[in-house]
């Protein structure tokens, strides 16, 4: 009985090995009448994104020995999750027999993160901050009233830029025009 129970247990993990090796199938074919590979690439990992990256071929023989393979070919293709990609490359190969190799690399997707707000007491009341965190109502006020003053302009910089935005107009308009922009910046 334990020998039956250890040999389900192994056949399940090479069976979970399986589908590991599984994720990345290529195949590739060579087109001589467009001098065009074709190569199949499909991904099967429905977590991570894929690149296809190199593909080497041997033409004198299949075997790979020391030696560097006859042709290189950088791929930078990437298939998404659960899919299958065709990707073409147009070279001109000599007649014969043709073996290769493809290479990929796996990755992991990326996931936006929303920077972290700060509380405000941390960041002298300057925006962007929150005051969500505050204990008490009262202290959550006091927090919302810092804020509001901390990133109102003074009232020599606003006197600065109502002055000089109503020097675009003539006198008594620009006159006018200080008048109601100060009245707008809180003054």
């Amino acid at each position: 009985m334990k020998k039956l129970l250890g040999i389900i247990v192994l056949g399940l993990l090479c069976c979970s090995n399986v589908s590991f090796s599984a994720d990345f199938e290529a195949s590739w074919k060579y087109d001589s009448s467009w001098d065009k590979i074709t190569i199949s690439a499909y991904n099967g990992n429905p977590s991570k994104s894929l690149t296809v990256t190199k593909m080497k071929i041997w033409f004198s023989s299949c075997s790979y020995k020391d030696g560097e393979p006859d042709r290189i070919f950088n791929i930078n293709k990437r298939v998404q999750p659960q899919s299958q990609r065709e990707i073409s490359l147009y070279v001109d190969l000599p007649k014969g027999k043709k073996c290769a190799t493809i290479a990929h690399k796996m990755y992991k997707p990326t996931v936006y993160k929303a920077p972290k707000i700060k509380e405000c007491r941390y960041t002298d009341y300057e925006e962007p901050c929150t005051c969500d965190k505050e204990p008490n109502a009262i202290k959550k006020t006091y927090c919302e009233l810092r804020v509001k003053n901390a990133n109102k302009s003074t009232r020599s910089e606003a006197a600065a830029y109502c002055a000089g935005r109503a020097d675009d107009y003539s006198k008594e308009v620009g006159a006018e025009y200080y008048k109601d922009c100060m009245k707008d910046e809180g003054f």
